[in-house]
């Protein structure tokens, strides 16, 4: 497993930062640890898309720190980096 410490984003921006980092992906999938503001604990990086476009999802993998009944996006709707929330954001378009 993978640990990605202070770290607050979305799954391509992680995907790139363990590319930085020469951390082998090639089979589309790796187990990380996040230890950000709001993002922690282990995930799982799983690649759904390849070519020119591709997509990655960040799945919350069952450990100690996952809790079903939180939702960060309406308890925490704030950005860590702006403060701003996706309505916010859209908005400003």
């Amino acid at each position: 497993m993978v640990i990605v410490t202070a770290f607050n984003s979305n799954a391509s921006d992680i995907y790139r930062i363990l590319l930085i980092r020469g951390v082998p992906i090639a089979k589309g999938h790796i187990k990380i640890w996040l230890s950000g503001k709001k993002l922690k604990g282990g995930y799982a990086l799983t690649r759904i898309k390849q070519g020119k476009n591709q997509s990655w999802l960040l799945i919350k993998m069952d450990d100690e720190l996952a809790d079903a009944r939180r939702n960060r996006v309406s308890t925490e709707p704030e950005s860590v980096l702006s403060g701003k929330t996706l309505s916010e954001i859209k908005a400003q378009g």
